[in-house]
């Protein structure tokens, strides 16, 4: 939340805006949701009591928006199950302007991209070869009814100095702030610690159930727990956000871990608690989703570079 933005709310609500203790940036206050974990201290009734003043990072939330030499493009993020679980109707411009436009009247775009794309190493494409010979094809094998995932590659890149069994514990360091948010870090940490051979006893709740809950009372025929990730790594990679942190082939090992892990997790809902495959996948998504925008994570992308550079 920017520090106007916070500045505003406090003149309208004393006390509801939080710095928070592990990642520093501020955010609004959480308050017990009747129906388990944590929510907004502005949620009522499933609604947001302030939405007309709401924080810029609520308004535009789930879209962004990316400038290409292309054009623009309109992005989606799959933290909430409005863009994973139930039906979910193709969305139009029409439906994400609202949410893009600043407080000046233009379209804000989070992400401005260049002429030329960095593939590996010091190979480069021009925007468009990227689209037409790299992206289009593999944006179509990621949304088939049966996502294939074998050209993102291997999970676990080489690390710099750390192992991913230090991340994992990294992480679990985040699950002790006791937020919604960090219960999903805790659950994929807890996951990534036993893929790397750690057997860990942690229990933890699950967090926003309850609009995972409503999600799927919506109806609609259910999904393969493999197309509800292959939808998500699909929108990931078409945000272009991976080009603020090395490569494309360094964006997708960084991805095809957190796809691992999802898997597992979502993998784990689904038997061991009964959950719907395309529920377990949708709530191991919003997880995957929260670990990536964490700073700590940051440090793990640039970690891939560095091992990158120096066993090139």
């Amino acid at each position: 939340m920017a520090p106007a933005e916070a500045s505003r709310l406090k003149t309208t609500a004393p006390g509801v805006v939080r710095r928070h203790r592990s990642l520093h940036i501020l955010r609004l206050d959480t308050v017990p949701h009747p129906e388990g974990g944590q929510a907004c201290v502005f949620l009522r009734q499933h609604r947001c009591a302030i939405h007309p003043q709401r924080p810029t990072t609520c308004r535009r939330f789930p879209f962004g928006l990316v400038a290409t030499p292309a054009g623009l493009r309109v992005t989606t993020e799959h933290r909430c199950p409005c863009r994973s679980l139930g039906p979910r109707p193709l969305l139009s411009l029409d439906d994400a302007l609202p949410s893009l436009y600043g407080s000046s009247g233009r379209l804000q775009p989070d992400l401005t991209l260049g002429p030329r794309v960095r593939v590996e190493g010091r190979r480069y494409l021009s925007f468009q070869r990227f689209v037409a010979e790299v992206e289009g094809p593999l944006l179509e094998a990621l949304l088939a009814p049966a996502p294939s995932f074998e050209a993102l590659g291997a999970p676990y890149p080489d690390l710099d100095e750390v192992s991913w069994g230090d991340v994992a514990h990294l992480l679990r360091g985040y699950a002790e702030e006791g937020s919604s948010g960090a219960l999903a870090v805790g659950l994929f940490a807890d996951t990534l610690l036993s893929l790397q051979g750690v057997t860990t006893k942690a229990r933890r709740a699950r967090p926003w159930s309850w609009s995972f809950d409503r999600a799927e009372a919506r109806g609609g025929p259910p999904r393969q727990a493999d197309e509800v990730l292959g939808d998500w790594v699909a929108d990931v990679l078409w945000s272009l956000v991976w080009t603020e942190h090395g490569s494309f082939v360094q964006g997708l090992a960084e991805l095809a871990t957190r796809l691992a892990v999802a898997r597992e997790l979502g993998h784990r809902l689904h038997h061991r608690l009964g959950l719907r495959p395309d529920r377990a996948a949708a709530e191991a998504v919003m997880c995957a989703e929260l670990v990536g925008a964490l700073p700590l994570w940051e440090s793990v992308r640039a970690s891939i570079r560095a091992a990158w550079s120096s066993n090139t």
